[in-house]
């Protein structure tokens, strides 16, 4: 079985993961709150090949982690994905711009990674076309360069199953036992490890899912922000986050009240999936 979990920055999804890993486990860790398995969160203490959490982006980060010195375990960190890169990035900018046309009145959003003369050349390319518009440059952030990395050059330049095809090189059997019927040997069949993959964010990531009989999770919460604010423009209106806004999941989750009463709805979930 396969869990597939999305939803936007902040939602809640490596949460959502760690909450069904305790429910999981629960026989093991009975005497223990979930606060208290989140900060003893060991990937030891679980079953070796059961219920790990698994992410699409996890090949990407390595590939940070090497470009940029920041150890893998640092880029699941929201304050480090935030943090603007060194010195030796500087030629890099965050290009925001939101442009109104006749076509479009309220104003059409976009950003990209380019250096300062590229911003230059594209700012003086709008500024003589497009009178209303609002422009805004940054410095640029790890959480920046792996969008740019992970979909900008990688997904959409050489192959959109670029990932997908990265993690499922490591969904390898586990075992295997016999299929007899009527005292007759028919097969072996393969077990397969059981995954939570809590980064699902594109449609084929999703059907990734659906085709190995997974189930699939959204998380939804409110999130306030000004859509002139850059750092809101640079999280928010990449496809990464906004490529599923209007996919079908097995099961949505509103995820705007407490701890517990997250805990209690990812319970149903594996209550009504009979994985507990």
């Amino acid at each position: 079985m396969i869990i597939g979990i999305s939803g936007k920055i902040g939602s809640g999804k490596d949460t959502v993961g760690k909450i069904i890993q305790y429910l999981i486990n629960s026989d093991l860790i009975k005497e223990m709150s979930f606060k208290d398995f989140n900060k003893s969160y060991s990937q030891n203490f679980l079953y070796e090949h059961d219920w790990q959490i698994k992410k699409f982006a996890s090949k990407l980060k390595q590939i940070v982690s090497i470009l940029t010195g920041i150890p893998i375990e640092d880029l699941e960190k929201q304050e480090i994905k935030n943090k603007v890169l060194g010195e030796e990035w500087e030629r890099w900018y965050n290009y925001h711009y939101k442009l109104k046309t006749n076509n479009n009145p309220k104003g059409r959003l976009d950003n990209y990674c380019a250096t300062q003369i590229e911003v230059e050349k594209q700012h003086n390319l709008i500024s003589n076309s497009i009178s209303e518009h609002s422009f805004t440059v940054e410095k640029l952030t790890v959480r920046k360069l792996l969008q740019e990395i992970g979909t900008d050059a990688m997904r959409d330049v050489i192959h959109p199953n670029i990932w997908i095809n990265a993690l499922f090189s490591d969904y390898k059997p586990i075992g295997d036992y016999p299929i007899i019927k009527e005292d007759k040997y028919i097969k072996d069949e393969y077990i397969y490890p059981n995954w939570i993959i809590t980064d699902v964010r594109f449609p084929n990531e999703l059907e990734a899912i659906k085709d190995k009989k997974g189930i699939s999770i959204r998380l939804e919460r409110e999130q306030e922000f000004s859509m002139f604010n850059e750092e809101a423009i640079s999280k928010h209106s990449h496809p990464s986050e906004t490529a599923l806004d209007n996919a079908e999941f097995d099961y949505v989750i509103d995820n705007n009240g407490t701890i517990e009463e997250l805990i209690e709805k990812v319970k149903e979930i594996l209550i009504k999936e009979k994985i507990i």
